[in-house]
């Protein structure tokens, strides 16, 4: 009991970091305002650099939205932008029933990104609404998906649509619709991808962490989401909020930052880190924030989260 009320007052130390951190932000967003040639290994890029580059040859400025932020895309969004649901990239198989929003295959997958204009030279920016926190697993998910095939000209617009329109930048109406792209899949980053026998494996192991990113309700079992039969959470698994990997802007945190943030809950760069959620959503902003902004390399993301873990394995969650 002691042990659960000492994360329970970490975790609160946490939230309350979020909302005082805002300053702390602009330092970073200064780091990865970088030149063309680095966007290939650069995770984040800033509302400023996409505003200078928003003319280069290949770019590709994918907006990816869910619910009322989808239809109002028409109304307003980045100039020459291209949209894609944020279930654009997923898929739901027969022979996973209950098991929501799960990778493509490769051949899916080409033909997705290609139908968007997308090929193997293109540099991608993906842009999130940035208007609530969770708008944020858009583009984490996404660029997940687009990391796993291999792609490595790929960026996130930290901030998303909100700051670029807060900072009053252009704004368009017209609907652009691309040329039809060659993207050809070489290669798969496995490491991406947690299987159900890594989170066996990884289950109060000591050299593993599996880390929940969703609500902390979810996670103690007081709330559950209505395709989830069963709440509580994956035994031995440390609970931090994908959100919280942001700062009140809904920008990331800083490397330094999420660093002395996730040390406070005993996750260091010497550990295996599986990030899980519901249906492998939030899952992939923990990712994000951990293996691209704070550079721990040991970081896979388990697709099939809880909604594999119960409905499909029948395996028990524990409760707090």
């Amino acid at each position: 009991m002691k042990n659960k009320l000492q994360k329970v007052f970490v975790y609160l130390i946490i939230s309350c970091v979020l909302f005082f951190s805002y300053d702390l932000s602009f330092a970073y967003a200064a780091d990865i305002n970088v030149s063309d040639s680095q966007i290939e290994t650069t995770p984040l890029v800033s509302t400023e650099w996409l505003a200078e580059h928003a003319e280069d040859k290949n770019l590709v400025i994918l907006e990816v939205r869910s619910g009322e932020t989808s239809i109002k895309f028409q109304d307003e969004h980045i100039p020459n932008s291209v949209f894609a649901s944020s279930i654009y990239f997923q898929t739901n198989y027969p022979d996973k029933t209950n098991i929501p929003y799960d990778l493509p295959s490769y051949e899916e997958f080409e033909s997705l990104v290609s139908k968007l204009g997308i090929s193997n030279d293109s540099k991608v920016v993906i842009v999130y609404p940035g208007l609530i926190p969770k708008d944020i697993m858009c583009a984490t998910r996404t660029y997940w998906t687009f990391d796993y095939f291999g792609m490595t000209n790929i960026s996130i617009l930290d901030g998303g649509f909100g700051k670029w329109k807060r900072e009053g930048r252009p704004l368009s109406n017209q609907t652009k619709v691309p040329d039809l792209g060659n993207l050809r899949v070489s290669t798969i980053k496995s490491e991406d991808l947690a299987n159900i026998l890594d989170v066996i494996i990884a289950v109060n192991n000591k050299d593993y962490v599996l880390l929940d990113a969703r609500m902390s309700s979810e996670y103690i079992g007081s709330t559950k989401q209505s395709f989830i039969p069963e709440a509580g959470h994956i035994s031995g698994s440390i609970n931090y909020f994908a959100p919280l990997f942001l700062n009140p802007d809904l920008t990331f945190k800083t490397p330094k930052q999420i660093t002395y943030e996730m040390a406070l809950l005993g996750i260091t760069k010497d550990k295996t880190i599986i990030t899980y959620c519901n249906s492998g959503q939030f899952a992939t902003t923990a990712w994000f924030g951990l293996k691209k902004i704070a550079g721990m390399q040991n970081v896979s993301s388990y697709d099939g989260s809880v909604s594999e873990w119960v409905n499909k394995l029948k395996l028990p969650l524990e409760k707090d």
